[in-house]
């Protein structure tokens, strides 16, 4: 089963979370497997040795990202819509 067709409870429950945010002792755990979560910066020597393809994609993640979602949420929305009882006339 997918996360999102899970409750809101059991999904932040399969992440190991809650709605009141990571406890203290799996914080702990999580820096300790993932290390801190850092933002590197990239120097005019590291994006010369970056090819093309790798460029490109990087700059068109996030564009692909959000159409993805976009894309997902209107289909929910017109699956949403289509199986909706027509509404009593007056």
């Amino acid at each position: 089963m997918r996360i999102h067709q899970l409750s809101v409870a059991d999904a932040l429950a399969s992440i190991r979370s809650s709605a009141a945010g990571l406890s203290a002792d799996e914080a702990s755990h999580r820096l300790r497997e993932f290390d801190p979560n850092r933002v590197e910066q990239v120097t005019g020597e590291q994006l010369q040795r970056l090819s093309s393809t790798q460029l490109q994609l990087a700059l068109d993640a996030p564009e692909i990202i959000f159409a993805r979602v976009a894309a997902d949420q209107k289909m929910r929305t017109a699956l949403g819509l289509a199986w909706k009882e027509p509404m009593p006339s007056s």
